[in-house]
């Protein structure tokens, strides 16, 4: 209780001096200073039932933060240097709508905080910052960070941010190149299983432990895209949480140990039709080491004014093992207004040998499969 109040109060606070940074910048703008700063954020909550949800397999019916899009809270702002360069800011945060409670491990800014500087040349991005492997599927995984989603088969998938990291991207004629480079990839040491506090941080005098890297190439046309993209992140000395939870265990607690992940995708616009696909080959090199291939193809298609329909067919194949799944989602979205929606999905998830995946990567009965559903509600502000 006493940590909620202490987060409210910051939270409070610091929507305190954004309100102050807006009423000074605005001044600051109308005075010719070429500045600016602006407060935004989506809160997204559902109902969800998945059944076979526990060991001896009940199911679990209950609110959601999540539901399509994570809920955050973020401050951005900006300065025109001269034609050509800006300095600037985004700072990010996550939260659990159900409880109020900070996300990311319990960071305040867990999304993003860096500063950032653009160039004639590209931007360069200095604090904690996205992989370029988040880049390589914005376009191609249509239904994204959706509760039943691609991350549900893949934890690692919701993480894709690292701390102490320098990030450049550039895009020229269609074509976008990005690269990140991390000093220690994940400072916080989350309590339990965690894909968002793993105690990685910064290894004084050591060149490998805990180090991430990541890369992207992609070309955009107006109808159709393809692109490839690469994640790799070391393990260290005090790891205490795997990327997997159930299938793979896979704790890195060796400089030694790392895991590598490797994008193809591709994506279309054929009429009122989108469609995307594409495929993540994971190569842990661990105690435990294993290869895995987690497939996805998805399509989007306006049926009505203001309703969208979208499927998605997920397939997670462990090279070598028996311990596959396959997941069917299909999503429906009503818009109120350009702020508001109403969403609902149905999920079917099934386990093959023995496998432990589930829906929205919350729990679920080794072998058993899966069937959900959800409906939630989301605004932009």
């Amino acid at each position: 209780m006493r940590l909620l109040r202490n987060q409210a109060v910051v939270l409070a606070g610091t929507i305190a001096i954004s309100s102050a940074l807006l009423g000074v910048t605005g001044t600051a703008s109308a005075a010719g200073g070429g500045s600016s700063v602006t407060l935004y954020g989506v809160v997204d909550t559902g109902l969800i039932y998945v059944s076979n949800r526990s060991a001896n397999g009940n199911s679990s019916l209950g609110l959601s933060d999540g539901f399509t899009l994570p809920s955050r809270w973020g401050v951005r702002g900006s300065e025109e240097l001269a034609p050509g360069y800006k300095a600037g800011f985004r700072l990010e945060s996550g939260f659990d709508s159900t409880t109020g409670s900070s996300s990311q491990g319990g960071r305040l800014f867990g999304r993003q905080a860096h500063i950032y500087l653009e160039t004639p040349v590209g931007e360069f991005q200095f604090g904690r910052v996205y992989s370029r492997m988040q880049s390589g599927l914005w376009n191609s995984d249509l239904l994204g960070p959706n509760l039943f989603g691609l991350g549900s088969l893949d934890l690692y998938i919701t993480s894709l941010r690292n701390d102490n990291a320098i990030s450049y991207a550039t895009t020229v004629d269609g074509f976008t190149f990005g690269a990140t480079y991390s000093f220690g990839r994940d400072a916080v040491d989350a309590p339990g299983l965690s894909p968002f506090g793993q105690n990685c941080p910064q290894v004084t005098g050591d060149s490998k432990a805990c180090r991430s890297y990541s890369a992207n190439l992609k070309y955009d046309a107006q109808n159709w895209g393809v692109g490839v993209a690469y994640d790799r992140a070391n393990g260290g000395p005090n790891v205490d949480a795997p990327w997997d939870f159930t299938n793979f265990p896979s704790i890195q607690n060796s400089r030694d140990y790392h895991e590598t992940r490797s994008l193809i995708s591709g994506w279309a616009k054929i009429e009122k039709a989108t469609l995307g696909a594409g495929v993540v080959r994971l190569h842990n090199e661990s105690a435990a080491s294993f290869k895995r291939n987690l497939w996805f193809v998805e399509a989007r298609y306006p049926i009505a004014p203001r309703w969208t329909v979208e499927g998605a067919v997920f397939i997670s194949d462990r090279l070598g093992s028996k311990k596959d799944s396959q997941m069917f989602v299909a999503r429906v979205t009503h818009e109120l207004s350009r702020r508001t929606q109403l969403l609902g999905y149905v999920g079917y998830l099934i386990n093959d040998g023995g496998a432990a995946n589930s829906l929205d990567a919350k729990g679920a009965t080794p072998g058993k499969n899966q069937t959900g559903f959800g409906l939630g509600i989301r605004h932009f502000f």
